[in-house]
């Protein structure tokens, strides 16, 4: 039973119990001699109370108010967690748009393929170094006894200077002589030597022609190949993040329509648990009242059990221990408040089924 429930009763029952009592127990309306004492008129002062849980329980729709209330509580806890918003972050598409395994696989495979070929070429290198390296020296030796009689000849005369009576000025140009044919006999040699290692180099160059080109081809095939990979998984990766958020944008949708539903149904609970409650109402009403004037009742209460989700408000009892509590339902939710009343208040309740069950 709600704060709607209890409020309405006490106020309707409070009213109903003194005006009823006052219609059924004041003089008749006509005219009467002045000389007729008038009956004395006893003014209502018990107090009665009725127990809504008792009553609830025995009213036909008792069960139906229930079972309302309960799918009112569940159908406020989906609307809760429907309330929840669908948060919608767009995917976020790899920075790097290929496998870098694949790549690395790739490479090492070009890399292991050219250390081969390498090898190849050392070992071709070396085979025409030793196949043409006795001709090289030959010419090697050819160039320098080219210059070896004039070089002989000029160390001589510079070793017997003294007795040949040469002057300082020939002894230096023979000097220079000397230095510009070692120097000629030096860059001779040296230009062999580079002509041979250059004839070493492309011989190596040409036994591995072959295999560079194929390797190159295939470095660049295998390139084109990953590019290709990585532009299909980031093409992939794309249609996958578009589904992604297309389904969560449904998701969104689906859930927003489960409010709407769910608010509809919740109204609609409320609605008919509404008009059961006004039914309910209407009926304690009218039966409270014809037992508030039997009884001669100033005031009724309605009384209920509190759960276990309410909270009683301190009343300090120690002094007067004859007042009994009656607790009735606050206009606070979930909380409760204790209404005094002296110890001979007269229970209703059975009466007032008994009325209601007629």
């Amino acid at each position: 039973m709600n704060r709607k429930l209890c409020a309405g009763i006490i106020a309707i029952i409070t009213a109903a119990g003194i005006g009823g009592y006052n219609y059924f127990n004041t003089e008749d309306s006509s005219p009467v001699p002045k000389t007729q004492t008038p009956k004395e008129v006893i003014e209502p002062q018990g107090i009665g109370y009725i127990d809504l849980n008792r009553i609830r329980d025995r009213y036909a729709e008792g069960e139906r108010m229930l079972d309302l209330k309960r799918r009112e509580t569940r159908l406020q806890l989906e609307l809760k967690y429907a309330m929840k918003p669908v948060i919608i972050s767009p995917p976020q598409l790899e920075t790097k748009p290929f496998d870098d395994s694949v790549w690395q696989k790739n490479a090492q495979t070009i890399i292991s393929q050219a250390a081969e070929i390498e090898h190849k070429k050392k070992q071709a290198a070396e085979e025409y170094r030793r196949s043409t390296e006795a001709a090289y020296l030959q010419k090697r030796d050819e160039v320098n006894n080219q210059f070896l009689n004039e070089i002989l000849n000029i160390k001589l005369k510079l070793q017997n200077a003294d007795n040949m009576r040469l002057t300082d000025e020939k002894i230096n140009e023979l000097n220079k002589q000397l230095q510009e044919l070692q120097i000629k006999r030096g860059e001779t040699q040296g230009e062999l030597q580079r002509q041979w290692i250059a004839e070493i180099t492309e011989y190596a160059e040409q036994a591995v022609k072959a295999d560079m080109e194929r390797l190159h081809t295939e470095a660049q095939a295998s390139m084109a190949q990953v590019k290709a990979d990585a532009k299909q998984t980031q093409t992939l990766a794309e249609e996958r993040n578009r589904l992604v958020m297309e389904q969560a944008m449904r998701e969104s949708e689906l859930r927003q329509d489960r409010r709407q539903q769910l608010l509809d149904e919740l109204n609609q609970v409320r609605r008919e648990y509404d008009e059961l409650e006004t039914k309910l109402i209407d009926e304690i009403s009218d039966n409270v009242a014809k037992l508030a004037v039997i009884h001669k009742l100033k005031l009724v209460l309605a009384k209920r059990d509190l759960n276990e989700n309410e909270q009683l408000l301190p009343f300090d009892l120690d002094n007067d221990t004859s007042i009994s509590l009656l607790f009735v339902q606050d206009k606070f939710r979930n909380s409760g408040a204790a209404i005094l009343a002296d110890g001979e208040a007269i229970d209703l309740t059975d009466e007032l089924i008994k009325e209601m069950d007629r």
